[in-house]
């Protein structure tokens, strides 16, 4: 399963998928045998009945889900209502997870594994989520599901790719102008915060307040004049910058910022 986007959620399921089998019989009455209860290929590609030709499920230990639906139809074995089952069963498993993504995150492209088991009533159950499915290459079945389900992820990821615009001598103009404009709002807005707050700190040393009012209203005044200072920093590195705005600097630093008092 792909998700492009959590708010809205949207997901996209393969058509095709991979189903694993034990390489040996499964027996309730041997539970120490890993090859008749275990599924995972690293485990049964050890195994002694790996490259063996086997009941229906022929030689290795992996089918596409193509494959089952049709051994499934051979058998008279209506599959549908599972298959729906486990569309439901992705589509909640992810969607419990989508509440504690941030909104900020609305693009992305995260493919997820999926190991569901079925049981003799072909009831799913799941398992487990990868959140790095494996990719690798193990057998002709492997190539065939997931050769093309990564042509998809790609063209997917593609359609979400945009490309920035060329930056043009006007687009650059006004950025900086832009970018401008902005600090000086903000720094004035920072300028009348820091006199009213020497203000108040001024009206405190007259009236000889008590320590505490006196220590939280110089906090207040260093932690404006720290804003005030990287400020100034920022704007120097601005190339754009006027007489006007240089002689501004200047009282601006001259008076609240380099002044000790």
């Amino acid at each position: 399963a792909v998700v492009t986007s959590y708010h809205p959620l949207r997901i996209y399921l393969h058509h095709d998928g991979l189903v694993r089998f034990s390489t040996e019989k499964y027996s309730g009455s041997v539970i120490h045998n890993k090859f008749a209860h275990l599924t995972n290929t690293s485990i049964n590609r050890n195994g002694p009945c790996y490259n063996v030709e086997k009941e229906r499920v022929g030689a290795g230990c992996k089918w596409s889900i193509s494959q089952l639906r049709a051994y499934f139809q051979q058998c008279s074995v209506d599959d549908r209502l599972a298959w729906e089952r486990i569309k439901h069963m992705i589509s909640l498993t992810i969607l419990m997870q989508a509440n504690s993504i941030p909104e900020s995150a609305k693009q992305c492209i995260e493919l997820y594994g999926f190991d569901i088991i079925l049981d003799k009533k072909l009831k799913p159950w799941l398992l487990e989520v990868n959140f790095t499915p494996a990719l690798g290459n193990d057998c002709s079945a492997d190539v065939a599901v997931k050769l093309p389900m990564l042509v998809d992820l790609l063209t997917l990821a593609k359609q979400k790719i945009t490309l920035p615009r060329p930056v043009t001598e006007h687009r650059r103009k006004n950025n900086k102008l832009s970018r401008h404009s902005l600090i000086m709002k903000e720094e004035q807005n920072l300028l009348g915060l820091l006199i009213r707050q020497t203000k108040e700190l001024s009206i405190l040393r007259r009236d000889k307040a008590d320590q505490s009012k006196l220590m939280k209203s110089i906090a207040r005044h260093e932690k404006l004049r720290k804003k005030c200072r990287m400020l100034f920093e920022k704007k120097t590195l601005e190339q754009d910058q006027d007489t006007e705005d240089g002689q501004y600097d200047d009282v601006f630093r001259n008076r609240f910022i380099m002044d000790d008092e």
